[in-house]
C-alpha cells in the first residue's frame, strides 16, 4: 500500500512538472510578440525571401507570397512553387531539424525582419502520382529575429 501511495504522488508532481515544462519561455513570448508585429506591418510593398540549404549544402533562396502565424513562434510560409525545393530539401530523418531563415523585407521604408529557425518534414515533396497535390508549404519554428535593411544594418536579435 505504500507504493502505491508513493507511485500516485511521483505521478501527480510528473504531471505537475510536464504542464509547467510546456509554458512559453519569456523568450518564446518576446520573439512571438515580435512575429505578430512584423506581420502586422506587412503591406503591398512587401516581400517574403526563404533562403535554405538543400542536403548537399548548396544554398536557395525563394520568395514566397505569404506568411502566416500558427502558434507561438511558428509560420507557415506559403504561396510558393518550386519543384527543387519540394524534392530536395527532406532530410533523410525525416524530423531532423533543418536551418532556415525568411526575410520579411519592405522595400518602400526599407525596413524588415530576418527570422530564424528551423522545419522538419513539412515540406510536401512533388509527387507525379497525386492528381491536384496539396500546395506545398513550409512549417518554420522561429528561435531568432533580428532586424533586416537594404542599407546598412546590425545583425542584433531584435527585443
Amino acid at each position: 500500500m505504500k507504493h502505491y501511495k508513493l507511485w500516485s504522488v511521483l505521478v501527480m508532481f510528473s504531471f505537475l512538472f510536464i504542464g509547467c515544462s510546456n509554458s512559453p519561455s519569456e523568450r518564446d513570448l518576446r520573439v512571438d510578440s515580435i512575429i505578430e508585429e512584423t506581420l502586422s506591418r506587412m503591406d503591398d510593398a512587401t516581400r517574403i525571401i526563404v533562403s535554405t540549404v538543400d542536403l548537399s549544402g548548396t544554398p536557395h533562396i525563394m520568395v514566397a507570397g505569404s506568411l502566416t502565424k500558427t502558434g507561438i513562434n511558428q509560420v507557415v510560409v506559403g504561396d510558393w512553387d518550386c519543384p527543387v525545393t519540394s524534392t530536395t530539401m527532406v532530410p533523410q530523418d525525416q524530423y531532423a531539424p533543418v536551418p532556415v531563415s525568411i526575410v520579411i523585407w519592405n522595400e518602400g521604408s526599407d525596413s524588415g525582419a530576418q527570422l530564424y529557425g528551423t522545419y522538419r518534414n513539412n515540406v510536401l515533396a512533388a509527387n507525379p502520382a497525386i492528381e491536384n497535390p496539396p500546395e506545398p508549404v513550409l512549417e518554420v519554428e522561429v528561435s531568432k529575429i533580428v532586424g533586416f535593411a537594404r542599407q546598412s544594418h546590425d545583425d542584433n536579435e531584435l527585443r
